[in-house]
Parts: C-alpha cells; structure tokens; sequence
C-alpha cells in the first residue's frame, strides 16, 4: 500500500469517525445537544413535521415546534416550553 493511498484512506475516515463520536457523546439536553428521534407533542401526542417553521425567535435560534394540533409549543427533545 503505498503512502498517498493510506494518507487519502485516513483522510477520509477521520471525520466519519469524529462525526460518530460527536452523536455518541454530544448531550441530549440542553441548547446545544443534538436529537436524531421523532418528537412528539407533549400535550396531544401530534408528531412533529419533518421541515420545522419556526414561529418566534427562541425556535428560530434553538429549534423546537408549536403543536399545529393545540398550539403547545415544545422543543427539539419534546419538552413543553413556557410562553
């Protein structure tokens, strides 16, 4: 194997493996963290859509839902927010 094959292998790899290693140990609470689950509403159970509109700033900068169901308004994790 010759050098330039195994620097372009290695290349390649290291940021699948930092990516993984990212989802694996990044909080799943808080501002920050990252979910890859379905989220459903809190109050009536709704699943959230796929393409998120947010509607106010906090959603916008934060992610999150409001309910089209009951207008609940939630975040990223299914969390209810206060208003």
């Amino acid at each position: 194997m010759s050098d330039s094959l195994l620097i372009i292998s290695l290349g390649a790899l290291l940021p699948i493996i930092v990516i993984a290693i990212l989802f694996k140990v990044w909080p799943r609470s808080g501002k920050i963290g990252l979910t890859t689950q379905t989220v459903y509403c809190p109050d009536c159970g709704q699943k959230a859509p796929m393409i998120r509109k947010p509607m106010n700033l906090r959603q916008l900068l934060w992610g999150g839902w409001t309910c089209r169901e009951c207008a609940c308004e939630f975040d990223r994790y299914g969390k209810k927010q206060e208003r």
